[in-house]
């Protein structure tokens, strides 16, 4: 799903973190997710094997789902975009594994459907966004995914018409894709490969510019994605094969990615969607041990502005630090994305990082000389703080050993985290109980937490 956004001047971060909401009343994945009106809707999808038409709102104010009218057929992958009246719900598979072309219109005022004109070529797994009064359908697999197609159609809103645009560079399926300005962006994707590869489409000019927008970091495929603060958020999906509870973000201003807090739960093949400039959702999704049951999950981001300062060569952090439960040298520490935050005042700046095989990282903060808090926090480890002096543009930190045993970044090992690491035990794979790394839960992570068992972290916030 994807929404139009015009961009600021405004220079802003986003910093905060993950939690878990109400639970979405069935198992659920691949279901087509769009905002609107203050609430979410999310709609069809694979619930414990078969594919159902149940469909929901959520109210963030209530902090509740209700049920609202099913969509007239079921659908798995389909897409969900709004034009701020309704939202459009486009294509998908049918319980058959048959590709559908219909086009259905939802009216939240009078929660029904209507069957508007269909598009030309059937696809699941597609990926569409709104611009300027149309609806991209764009890319997505064919029957089973076995192949996957690079068409994109433009649906004219007004006229209820389709007609065919300029295609994507290459065929791929599972794709994210959203709207700013004047422009609409993909990214990701599967289908024959995994792809890192973004390109941006200019509706006036009718191409595609591969240059226009960096490549991820990593590839990915399948995340819950929407704008958020102005940048394009990306959250959990397959990342190089795995099922990943990572989270970045695209900044059109300096057009680079960078990696957030990561998901409580890693999920994949869900949606998402903002309610507000600093709120996203990511609703459902598969968990790390595959199949098609799906997941209760409503995992939401809260993030609160903070001034970014622009980059120069100065304030250069060296830092180092130990990923308890990793040794060093190991190539495991550069898997662990860090985020530190640096306090000017109560004014806080963070940054991303990835530490090298032996714990050291390096941030250019952009930031004068002078004294700053810092804080410190890693996927599932709990924050740790202090105070650093920025002299001649640089400073070298020993940021000392990071306790882990977080599993829900609640930032304390608990009674939450045990049952996790038992739930986990033996299970192989990108899990939050995985304290090392290996891709294994086993005696070694119990061993990690039961020494950190009832400790907290330092508080994350700027005084």
């Amino acid at each position: 799903r994807t929404r139009t956004v015009t961009p600021t001047a405004t220079a802003t971060c986003v910093l905060g973190n993950w939690s878990r909401q109400a639970p979405y009343p069935i198992p659920v994945m691949d279901n087509a997710v769009a905002s609107q009106g203050g609430f979410i809707y999310s709609f069809s999808g694979v619930s414990q094997g078969p594919l159902v038409t149940n469909s929901y709102k959520y109210s963030a104010a209530t902090n509740t789902w209700t049920s609202i009218a099913p969509l007239p057929a079921v659908r798995e992958q389909a897409s969900a975009v709004s034009d701020g009246a309704y939202i459009y719900i486009l294509g998908g598979a049918d319980d058959l594994g048959n590709n559908a072309t219909t086009n259905y219109r939802y009216d939240p005022v009078s929660n029904t459907y209507t069957t508007m004109a269909p598009f030309t070529v059937a696809t699941w797994a597609q990926t569409a966004a709104y611009l300027n009064g149309k609806i991209y359908k764009i890319a997505g697999c064919d029957v089973n995914c076995n192949g996957s197609f690079s068409t994109v159609e433009a649906y004219d809103i007004a006229g209820n018409t389709w007609s065919t645009v300029a295609p994507l560079p290459e065929s791929l399926g599972w794709l994210m894709a959203t709207a700013i300005g004047n422009y609409i962006y993909t990214a990701g994707g599967v289908v024959p490969f995994e792809s890192t590869k973004t390109y941006r489409y200019d509706p006036a000019a009718n191409n595609w510019d591969d240059s226009a927008i960096v490549d991820m970091p990593t590839p990915r495929w399948g995340a819950a994605s929407d704008i958020l603060d102005g940048k394009w958020l990306l959250a959990g999906g397959y990342e190089n094969s795995a099922v990943s509870n990572s989270a970045i973000l695209w900044n059109p201003a300096s057009n680079t990615w960078s990696y957030i807090t990561p998901m409580l739960q890693a999920r994949a093949r869900m949606s998402g969607a903002t309610l507000s400039a600093l709120s996203f959702y990511a609703v459902g999704g598969r968990s790390s041990t595959g199949g098609f049951s799906g997941t209760t999950e409503n995992q939401r981001y809260g993030g609160v502005p903070c001034t970014t300062p622009t980059p120069t060569s100065g304030g250069v952090i060296n830092g180092h630090l130990t990923w308890q439960s990793i040794g060093q040298p190991n190539a495991n520490n550069t898997v662990v994305t860090g985020t530190l935050i640096l306090c000017a005042g109560s004014t806080p700046h963070s940054y991303t990082f990835h530490t090298d095989q032996n714990g050291n990282f390096s941030v250019s903060s952009g930031l004068p000389d002078g004294a700053y808090g810092w804080r410190v926090s890693g996927p599932r480890h709990l924050a740790t703080s202090g105070t650093l002096t920025i002299s001649g543009g640089s400073v070298t930190v020993e940021f000392g050993n990071q306790r882990a045993g977080d599993t829900d970044a609640s930032n304390i090992v608990n009674a939450v985290d045990f049952n996790a690491v038992k739930r986990n035990f033996g299970q192989a794979g990108e899990l939050p109980t995985d304290f090392n790394f290996d891709q294994l839960t086993n005696a070694l992570d119990f061993n990690t937490l039961k020494t950190n068992f009832g400790q907290g972290g330092a508080a994350l916030t700027c005084p």
